[in-house]
């Protein structure tokens, strides 16, 4: 589920406090790459514990609202149906959802008032009156009211961002991966498809990860050879470390990445510069990757299988 453009941002990192420390083996920084990318699956998990629990604050607003003596309660006010949801119910039920709550204790890591803030939110709206409303049960209005509630509600409050990054620091890389894995698994959901809410990384993006570790790590001086060459008109210890930690992935690829098209390792690198580095780094980066890659190419070690893949 976790995108390529993920796993090499995710790289990238391991790759720069490996060069702030070189003697780290290699080992360690694949191990601290791969458990990068755990984090992310255990914030997608956090992400469906929030939307699941504030579902849930509907049989405790119920149970609430039956206590009270001073007024009357409408039978529409005592609906538990978004608990119900269906959509609610398969997350509730899945293996790798109830694993991660027994593993991460979301429950001590989140003010649980937040729920009866965002059902509050949600139960005030026409969407939700319209919904406990309606005569039978459909997975489409299961979804369109649990995707309210998460882009509408719970990705709309602004302070809930800096709540996340205290407990992960990577939320602000991965917020809107995150956002988007959701979205797709809750229409899988209502489609009545099953997502593989364990399978985070695929074994091929796995091999990609120790492919590139290895690559990077054993090969690192003959590739930062090929760049140095091609640093003409700069003064290399002026180029950004991260600059050149993007250049030498680049290079990875274009040698050791047999499946991966050049021009999807350039333009990935560019668009993770352009985010990651400064202003002109991506232009920057563009040209030595060019050059590079054509020495590469002179020296034919660019060596590229699989379909659609030889001729780039």
């Amino acid at each position: 589920m976790i995108s390529r453009r993920s796993i090499r941002v995710k790289l990238m990192q391991g790759f720069y406090s490996f060069e702030m420390n070189p003697t780290t083996s290699e080992e360690k920084v694949l191990s601290g790459c791969l458990e990068s990318i755990s984090r992310f699956n255990a914030l997608m998990m956090f992400n469906l514990f929030i939307i699941e629990q504030t579902c849930n604050y509907a049989n405790e607003y119920t149970d609430m609202l039956r206590s009270l003596r001073t007024r009357k309660v409408r039978d529409e006010e005592l609906s538990t149906r978004i608990s119900e949801n269906a959509l609610i119910q398969q997350i509730r039920k899945a293996p790798s959802y109830l694993k991660a709550l027994k593993d991460e204790h979301f429950e001590l890591k989140f003010d649980s008032d937040l729920f009866k803030k965002y059902f509050t939110e949600l139960k005030n709206s026409d969407s939700y009156s319209k919904y406990i409303a309606l005569g039978s049960e459909d997975l489409k209005d299961d979804y369109y009211i649990v995707q309210e509630l998460y882009t509408h509600i719970i990705m709309a409050d602004k302070d809930l961002d800096g709540l996340i990054e205290d407990m992960y620091p990577e939320w602000a890389d991965d917020r809107h991966h995150i956002k988007s894995i959701i979205t797709d698994i809750l229409k899988q959901l209502s489609n009545q498809t099953t997502p593989n809410l364990n399978e985070m990384i695929s074994a091929q993006d796995r091999n990609f990860v120790q492919s590139m570790v290895n690559a990077y790590l054993f090969h690192h001086n003959e590739i930062t050879d090929y760049i140095k060459k091609r640093l003409t008109n700069w003064d290399e210890e002026r180029v950004a470390e991260l600059d050149m930690i993007l250049l030498r992935m680049g290079v990875c690829e274009f040698i050791y990445q047999a499946e991966v098209p050049v021009k999807v390792s350039i333009n990935e690198y560019l668009e993770i510069a352009k985010q990651y580095s400064t202003p002109k780094s991506s232009e920057f980066i563009n040209g030595i990757l060019d050059r590079v890659l054509k020495d590469l190419r002179a020296e034919n070690r660019v060596l590229k299988t699989g379909r659609g893949v030889v001729e780039s």
